[in-house]
């Protein structure tokens, strides 16, 4: 499908506004790969993006709420199975010692 020229421009020009591709996205990669370098992404970062990534491009067999609840089924599983894996305990660890609990 081919878009009108018209549409073509508006849309090439709003991907390559300089403001966004010259100092925004490095000024975030930047942000990013510090704060994991750091360790400190475990404040801000809650993981339900991937969960919601999940829920959208894999069929299931089963239907989920929300990110939450597919998260919970798959805790749920892992430690019904025994199967948990290593990074996870590790997280979960981390997160508990940077927590009030």
């Amino acid at each position: 499908m081919a878009y009108p020229k018209s549409l073509e421009r508006k849309i090439n020009k709003a991907w390559t506004k300089t403001d966004l591709l010259d100092k925004r996205l490095p000024h975030l990669e930047q942000q990013c790969s510090s704060e994991i370098a750091s360790g400190k992404w475990v404040e801000f970062f809650s993981g339900k993006e991937i969960f919601r990534h999940l829920r959208s491009v894999v069929p299931w067999r089963f239907q989920f709420d929300n990110e939450e609840d597919l998260a919970f089924k798959v805790a749920e599983r892992w430690q019904r199975q025994g199967t948990t894996p290593t990074f996870i305990n590790t997280l979960r660890d981390a997160v508990l010692a940077g927590s009030v609990l």
